[in-house]
């Protein structure tokens, strides 16, 4: 895995476990920048920073690696619409 996409399931887990114990003060989403994150998950970590980007570029939803179209597969009555 790691050969193959620039990190492994520690990589991974670190970018998880650095976006799940961020703080946010009075609200259950928390915004942060990529390189907030990155940073937070190396320094949690230990890890390479080539790693971390890595595991980020794997996790964060971006429209190029989810597709180009979007397709709706389904509306209010549950028929498919795409």
């Amino acid at each position: 895995m790691k050969r193959e996409l620039g990190t492994g399931i520690d990589g991974l887990k670190a970018v998880l476990g650095s976006a799940i114990s961020w703080s946010p003060n009075s609200d259950d989403v928390a915004e942060v920048t990529r390189a907030e994150l990155c940073d937070a998950a190396v320094a949690w970590s230990g890890l390479p920073l080539r790693e971390i980007e890595a595991a980020l570029d794997l996790l964060i939803l971006t429209l190029p690696n989810c597709g180009t179209k979007a397709r709706v597969t389904g509306n209010k009555n549950g028929a498919d619409t795409g």
